[in-house]
């Protein structure tokens, strides 16, 4: 069963495409990112062998005795929910994601982990 902030976020990718939206660099030179009225950050992550993943984060700041979440849509169509991790935005890690894999692992790695 998906959590409030997952629906929000899945909800939210249905109407807002990052790729229609100026965006600005993120933490990461991999990152281009901006936020939305509602605090929610959004933006796209391009990965070392040329695949990206576009994101929707809400920080869990913004949620009372909540994690917050990120939910990612790949650009092989796959997607995923990530609770928790991400503080005030979206930051990867010091080491480039190298693919698609490397990303899922990444999420299934620190999926839960408290801000």
């Amino acid at each position: 069963m998906a959590s409030p902030v997952e629906e929000e976020l899945v909800a939210l990718a249905r109407v807002t495409d990052p790729a229609s939206l100026a965006l600005q660099p993120g933490l990461n030179p991999t990152v281009r990112r901006t936020s939305m009225h509602d605090g929610v950050e959004v933006g796209i992550i391009n990965l070392d062998d040329g695949a990206s993943a576009k994101f929707w984060f809400k920080s869990h700041h913004l949620l009372p005795n909540d994690l917050g979440g990120t939910y990612f849509i790949m650009s092989d169509g796959s997607d995923a929910f990530m609770r928790g991790h991400f503080c005030w935005e979206l930051q990867l890690p010091d080491y480039a994601l190298a693919s698609l894999e490397d990303l899922h692992q990444f999420i299934r790695d620190h999926d839960a982990e408290t801000p």
